[in-house]
């Protein structure tokens, strides 16, 4: 890695990964900034400072995401609305900023974060799957409408990834049920399994592909995509009558 530059809302932690990559990659050019990706100012002020850094911007990664379980009597329409703003009208933000500043004319690589929720329609999770199916449809349109100007666009759905803030939000502690059971491969999604996804489609190995969404689950959604089924809290309700 020459440099690189990351974003969150969250100040601290975002300082704190852009610490540890930089010990991981050996890098000396590894920033980190708080920004509201729903919020155009802020992006805005962000890119400036990339451009400002590093007068460039060759990948762009949207990771940005909101997720929770939550069925249709429990979710309002405020939470479906702030899970989009996060996921789909986020990484729109951030597309329409480093386009206009700087892709448009430099051409560039976008790499949109999905999931594979709406794949089959898994129940609890109506308000990210509708968001990340939005984000697959954006990296679909723009690669179409894009690729002209030398700009690459592709996603990545991931499965459930161990050992990171949305799984242990996703998970049932209570259940006996072993999750990863149901996957072919046997085990969950390391860190290093999404961000090796990440490398070839940033590299020129992948030069030739774009409107495409990589699924790097270990084969769950062909298996068992309705995980939330294996928690004993979320079948009851499922299965309740009126």
């Amino acid at each position: 890695m020459k440099f690189g530059f990351l974003m969150s809302r969250n100040e601290v932690a975002i300082k704190e990964a852009a610490e540890k990559l930089k010990i991981s990659t050996g890098s000396q050019k590894c920033f980190a900034t708080r920004c509201d990706i729903r919020k155009t100012d802020e992006i805005e002020a962000a890119v400036n400072q990339v451009l400002e850094k590093f007068g460039r911007i060759d990948v762009l990664i949207n990771g940005a995401a909101g997720n929770f379980l939550a069925g249709l009597d429990n979710l309002s329409t405020n939470a479906f609305k702030t899970v989009h703003e996060i996921d789909t009208i986020g990484t729109f933000n951030m597309i329409k900023c480093v386009y206009t500043k700087w892709m448009k004319k430099n051409g560039g690589n976008i790499i949109n974060i999905s999931a594979t929720l709406h794949y089959s329609g898994t129940v609890f999770q109506m308000h990210a799957g509708s968001a990340k199916a939005a984000v697959d449809a954006l990296t679909k349109h723009l690669a179409a409408e894009l690729g002209p100007k030398g700009i690459r666009i592709n996603g990545i759905a991931p499965g459930p990834v161990a050992g990171t803030e949305g799984f242990d939000r996703l998970k049932d502690t209570k259940s006996n049920t072993k999750l990863e059971e149901f996957v072919p491969l046997q085990r969950f999604a390391t860190l290093e399994d999404i961000s090796s996804a990440a490398l070839f489609l940033a590299s020129d190995a992948s030069s030739y592909i774009t409107g495409q969404t990589l699924v790097v689950d270990g084969g769950q959604v062909l298996a068992f995509p309705n995980f939330t089924l294996t928690y004993d809290a979320i079948r009851t309700q499922w299965k309740s009558k009126l």
